[in-house]
């Protein structure tokens, strides 16, 4: 195996840099108990910033008693990255999965994001998926940072946790009007952001108004204590922006084999096979203009405290983003007849050549309430009453228009670097004429999607807070209903061929990758002059509808018990928890080839009795040992049993649902080292994880031919089973000891590294298969960031962020194995105050100009997408009271 210098890079530069420090650390004798004050004053500076965020990680990690990391906003309610996808990212062992250039889902120990649980205030956060699909992964990018004080990534699991979830459950803990002795509290963040890449021109962006890569944005945050005893708190938090960008995708999608004699075969396992490479049937460049960005949000949370033995609370919240871009496509089509093929070369004949326009107009919102009410009978004894609403809704309205020209011909000659495709067109006059494309396609697709659940949960707690001592319990019970439907409205048009490009583009691109010029269809025009033209197929419109249609309902109900035992030194706690699911899947059924839009229903239920232990061992008052194991679900998406089929022409895929699936089982292992290094002000973790699944999902791919492209279907399948197991590594230094000069006592750092092994077994058409890898699971991760701290609480912050590639989809031959290479970023940050209650920062993101590549192969060993989006750019102003 050859080691990459990337990969060295990854595994060594944040475990030498800890090494270095920590070995240049005094040891220290005792540990203080209680963190200092955020707005403490020291001999230097203000505790701030990162500094303050390190310290509140420091704590929250001693104070528990599983493994638990978390995200912390700095005083200003802000986060390290544009949002809480992407900070969570700088977490040990999680990764973000993006949509393009921007995170949107994260995963925990290289588990896919659907099967992690997420909570804000201990109730569930549901979502339609990210395309309305009924997946089960949230878009935290979407929540507004000022909605959690801290997020809290649980990755080991007691009774009292919900378990569906085999990488881990999140939990957003609100903020409150009564933390930092009630004082009243404002913040105002006005900014502006710029991305540097806008080359793609806007001559049929449909946004007059957003006609540039500059977006602004403002936030507000406020608390106050109230009544005649401050018995009341109420915190408002308020959000609404905007982010404008550009993006360029080089696509060289579809695999094709050939025999010596040069002729096409359906595979590498088909006879004859000359050996070489796979060869892409289809060059392509989607280039979007003004990928645009509206987010707003809004949240109200009012407390009570009557007295010391009692609290209740009211959280209310709604944020949403509204999503419009524009997209182009030019691509080279149905090529074929192999000429001088090499391992790395060729020639192939042109088929056609199409120009098109998408365009998608997308809503998603969430908003829900939750109700917390905590009686405290004695010191020892509480019971806890939780009821949530919680929704998720998506709307699209995607238009697109195809011209064709037929009957292309000319010569396209193909090479291969290593890792990327590269097109040269020996003819390229040939594509150049308007009048040659004929309109082929023009259709409008409507998605609405919506989920609603309510929650109810009791837990009765006697003596089981972290720091008690001798024997404790807690019960609890709850109960979850759950639906999600999807209903999808395809308008095709009947198609006059009489209609060419000519007058419908008047801008030819070209874009970086690309061989030739590509035309760009005036949308506009189109729909004004042509659209109202063309009669609509009724008979295709309906089947493409309900094709995409179905309904999904789920009741879960749950019952645990747990005991617990702790001395001076050492904790144990041992549980077992009741899970109990039953769901109905509606969707319309296809029988000998006739569509019947009704719905079918398909039932299923299981139960499980799930067992965990928990041990938690304290050497002294610096060294601690956490060990845990735990039993746990991994539940099938909707989507994976209601869906009939979904249609995906930008990644030209098919996807169907399957009602057997059954859920997954995990067995997780834990075992962890916590250092504590000068009071708050340094820790380091070495942690090794091992997960048992049982029955994994994963997503089966063939390969199917649609007018001549090459598309990918896919339809979820139970593996035999899967395990991963790894190593987590943290350290946080917030003041790096023995630094001359200005130095001293000023520079700080963060780093961490995750190192996983992953290995399911599946079967793919009667052939037993085994994968070193699981879905969407980086081998790497890793972050360092390095800070330097300003006075009155500024700094200055370097971080890097790397994650590995991962798998996304499982074909059925290794070839057609899907997923995204590896990515770095480097990113900047700069936060000076000036006065007592004003503060400005500057973000860079994505300095050094990475780009995010799709990859394809057995071992995803080259690239079938290629995106550039470039760097982006902010400015904060900053008022703080």
């Amino acid at each position: 195996m050859t080691v990459s210098p990337r990969l060295l890079r990854t595994a060594l530069l944040p475990a030498s840099i800890s090494l270095a420090l920590v070995l240049s650390t005094p040891a220290f004798a005792a540990v203080p108990q209680t963190a200092p004050d955020a707005t403490q004053l020291d001999a230097v500076q203000v505790v701030a910033g990162s500094i303050q965020q390190g310290q509140e990680q420091i704590e929250i990690r001693r104070n528990t008693d599983g493994i638990v990391d978390s995200l912390v906003q700095d005083d200003t309610g802000d986060l390290p990255d544009q949002n809480i996808t992407e900070a969570l990212r700088r977490v040990p062992g999680v990764g973000t999965l993006y949509r393009d250039d921007e995170g949107q889902f994260i995963t925990i120990r290289g588990i896919t994001p659907d099967l992690n649980h997420t909570m804000i205030d201990g109730i569930t956060m549901i979502s339609v998926g990210d395309s309305g699909d009924g997946t089960r992964r949230v878009d935290m990018g979407m929540i507004p940072s000022q909605v959690a004080r801290r997020t809290d990534i649980y990755k080991t699991f007691t009774a009292d946790l919900e378990s569906g979830s085999v990488g881990g459950v999140v939990n957003l803990v609100p903020r409150s009007a009564f933390q930092n002795g009630g004082k009243d509290a404002l913040i105002v963040d006005a900014q502006l952001n710029w991305a540097d890449y806008n080359t793609v021109p806007n001559t049929n962006n449909l946004h007059d108004d957003h006609r540039n890569n500059l977006g602004k944005g403002l936030s507000a945050l406020w608390s106050t204590v109230f009544g005649a005893d401050g018995q009341w708190g109420l915190t408002l938090a308020a959000n609404a922006g905007t982010q404008q960008r550009d993006l360029t995708k080089y696509n060289a999608n579809g695999l094709m084999f050939f025999d010596q004699s040069g002729k096409k075969i359906a595979s590498p396992s088909a006879p004859g096979w000359n050996g070489y490479r796979a060869v892409p049937d289809t060059a392509r460049s989607y280039d979007f203009n003004n990928r645009v960005s509206d987010r707003k949000g809004i949240s109200a949370r009012l407390e009570w405290k009557p007295n010391d033995s009692s609290y209740h609370s009211l959280l209310l919240y709604g944020y949403g983003q509204d999503y419009t871009e524009n997209r182009n496509e030019y691509s080279l089509n149905s090529l074929s007849g192999m000429q001088n093929q090499t391992d790395a070369s060729g020639t192939l004949s042109v088929g056609r050549a199409d120009t098109a326009f998408y365009m998608d107009t997308i809503d998603r919102r969430s908003r829900g309430a939750i109700y917390h009410s905590r009686f405290d009978f004695d010191e020892l004894s509480r019971l806890d009453v939780r009821a949530g609403y919680s929704f998720s809704g998506y709307d699209n309205t995607a238009p697109q228009v195809r011209y064709r020209l037929s009957n292309a011909g000319g010569l396209l000659d193909y090479w291969f670097d290593g890792k990327h495709y590269g097109f040269d067109v020996r003819e390229p006059e040939r594509y150049g004429n308007a009048s040659g494309y004929k309109l082929a396609s023009a259709s409008t697709t409507q998605t609405a999607s919506e989920a609603d659940a309510t929650e109810f949960k009791l837990d009765y707690s006697h003596n089981m807070d972290n720091g008690s001592l001798g024997w404790g319990w807690k019960f609890g019970a709850g109960l979850r209903d759950y639906a999600l439907e999807r209903d999808v409205t395809v308008t095709n048009y009947v198609i006059n061929p009489v209609f060419t490009l000519a007058g419908y583009s008047d801008y030819h691109f070209t874009p970086g990758y690309f061989p030739l010029p590509s035309m760009v269809v005036d949308y506009a025009k189109f729909r004004d002059e042509v659209l109202p033209t063309l009669g609509i197929n009724a008979a295709s419109s309906l089947k493409a509808s309900g094709t995409e249609d179905f309904r999904y309902d789920e009741t879960i109900g749950w019952g645990y018990g747990m005991f617990g035992y702790a001395t001076d030194s050492t904790k144990v706690v041992a549980g077992l928890r009741y899970d109990k699911a039953d769901y109905t899947g509606h969707a319309p059924e296809t029988v000998n080839g006739v569509f019947d839009p009704r719905f079918v229903p398909s039932k299923g239920k299981y139960d499980h009795w799930l067992p965990s232990a928990n041990l938690l061992h304290s050497f002294n008052d610096s060294w601690r040992l956490k060990a845990a194991y735990s039993r746990t679900l991994g539940r099938p998406m909707p989507n994976q049993i209601a869906e009939p089929s979904t249609i995906n022409q930008e990644n030209q895929t098919i996807s169907q649902g399957n009602p057997d699936l059954r859920p997954r089982v995990s067995d997780n292992f834990d075992v962890a080292v916590e250092w504590f290094i000068d009071g708050y002000d340094s820790a380091m973790t070495l942690g090794l994880f091992h997960k048992q699944i049982k029955d994994d999902i994963f997503r089966l791919a063939s390969e199917v031919q649609i007018d001549g492209l090459s598309w990918l279907s896919t339809r979820p399948m139970n593996a035999e089973g899967s395990t991963i197991s790894g190593v987590e590594f943290g350290y946080i230094n917030n003041r790096i000891p023995h630094l001359p000069g200005f130095l001293s006592d000023k520079v700080g750092m963060s780093t961490n590294l995750m190192w996983s092994d992953g290995s399911m077994d599946y079967i793919a058409k009667g052939q037993r298969h085994q994968l070193d890898q699981l879905v969407d699971q980086s081998e790497w991760l890793a972050n360092l960031a390095v800070f330097y701290a300003l006075p009155q609480g500024g700094e200055v912050r370097l971080a890097w962020n790397y994650q590995s590639a991962s798998l996304t989809t499982l074909g059925d031959e290794p070839y057609l194995n899907r997923g995204t290479d590896d990515y770095d970023s480097l990113d900047f940050s700069l936060r000076h105050h000036f006065g007592t209650h004003w503060l400005v920062k500057f973000d860079a993101r994505n300095l050094l100009n990475e780009k995010r590549n799709l990859a394809v192969g057995e071992d995803l060993e080259w690239w079938r997408s290629e995106g550039e989006s470039g760097r982006t750019f902010s400015v904060h102003l900053i008022y703080k009271m």
